[in-house]
């Protein structure tokens, strides 16, 4: 082994080292896009990362609004929730993940926790604030889930597409965002 003293010495070292060539763009994203698995993952994203970016984070506001006459200032308190949630679930999932080895039942049991709450949410819209705050934080929580689909994506395809294979299913999550405004409107 080298002796480095340094962290200029090591990444001089790390630049010096030829790299492997190996498939191209193209090829290594044929490669993930070919596997089911990853679709499933991408669309488990999707939908929890939707949930908190459009209907926790947005819209929620201006339903809340109407919906349950709250102002602008209380809807946003309970919205606050949401993201309380999602703090605390993002690393407790990957926690309770990395601890028990699986990966899908504790993705699927998110989703379907973070869809009952929403439904819950929707459905009964004149339950007592407290419910609704509660139904908030478990929804924000349930989708903190959302952080397993990473190390999932990667047990399902070759470790040399793993970097792409994250950024897919990363990417999947993004259009909650975009699409946001509409319900709202």
């Amino acid at each position: 082994a080298k002796p480095t003293t340094s962290v200029g010495a090591v990444a001089t070292e790390t630049a010096a080292t030829p790299v492997a060539k190996g498939p191209g763009l193209w090829a290594s994203l044929a490669t993930v896009l070919s596997r089911p698995q990853v679709w499933a993952v991408a669309g488990m994203e999707g939908a929890l990362l939707g949930t908190v970016f459009s209907f926790g984070t947005l819209w929620d506001l201006t339903w809340q609004e109407k919906a349950w006459a709250h102002s602008l200032y209380a809807a946003s308190s309970m919205n606050a929730f949401v993201m309380m949630g999602f703090g605390i679930g993002t690393p407790l999932g990957g926690w309770l993940s990395a601890r028990s080895g699986r990966r899908r039942l504790p993705l699927q049991i998110g989703s379907l926790a973070a869809a009952a709450m929403l439904l819950l949410l929707l459905l009964a819209p004149q339950m007592p604030v407290w419910l609704a705050d509660g139904c908030l934080f478990v929804m924000g929580l349930a989708c903190g889930a959302t952080v397993i689909s990473y190390p999932l994506v990667c047990e399902n395809t070759p470790a040399r597409v793993h970097g792409l294979a994250i950024a897919c299913v990363n990417m999947a999550g993004l259009p909650g965002g975009r699409r946001s405004p509409a319900p709202g409107r």
